[in-house]
């Protein structure tokens, strides 16, 4: 009786300390906070996971879909149309748990001239748009490669910063950090996640 007892006890310690492992990629173990938000410091890389380091590309994806494109070659089953929806769906969400893609008011918090600093760099050979919290000096890199075309997919504006909000602006376009603040919703883009 007593040698049974200890052994649901010590199973029962086993599991619960089991549940209570951190995931790698969980926002608390390697988010990065500027001016408030707190951002992954990876690109989200096939649906549900984030590249392998900071500088790295990932995936483009078309808003609130699925689908994660190649950033480099060919690809054929490009979708030219615009989602219809006005929000980008749990579903759809492209970022790991924990994580989402950040909305519009979100990426703003980018432009506060007194708490962050952006510049264009190069980090590990890639060209980048490096955010940094002014106070903290925490800082992430958003790798500048472009996106896919609306029309067909094709590659377009490498060298470019292209990233997705998850905030609409009409049927057919949604804001992203881009070179205007709003683009067709059929364009694949990164997407950068921020913790939910």
């Amino acid at each position: 009786m007593k040698k049974t007892f200890f052994s649901v006890v010590i199973l029962a310690t086993l599991l619960f300390a089991a549940c209570k492992t951190i995931d790698d990629n969980a926002p608390e173990k390697i988010g990065v906070k500027i001016n408030g938000v707190v951002w992954a410091p990876y690109n989200v890389a096939a649906f549900g996971t984030f590249a392998a380091t900071p500088e790295s590309a990932g995936k483009f994806y078309q808003w609130n879909r699925k689908t994660a494109w190649t950033v480099t070659g060919g690809i054929t089953g490009w979708d030219s149309t615009n989602d219809k929806g006005n929000t980008w769906t749990a579903a759809n969400d492209p970022c790991p748990k924990g994580w989402r893609v950040p909305t519009w008011n979100e990426f703003r918090t980018f432009y506060d001239a007194d708490e962050v600093e952006l510049d264009m760099t190069t980090f590990n050979s890639i060209d980048c748009l490096r955010v940094s919290d002014k106070k903290t000096g925490k800082t992430i890199f958003l790798p500048a490669i472009g996106g896919r075309d609306r029309i067909d997919g094709s590659r377009m504006g490498e060298g470019a910063v292209g990233y997705w909000s998850s905030t609409e602006d009409n049927d057919s376009i949604a804001y992203a950090l881009v070179g205007g603040v709003r683009i067709f919703k059929a364009y694949g883009l990164s997407v950068r996640c921020v913790a939910e």
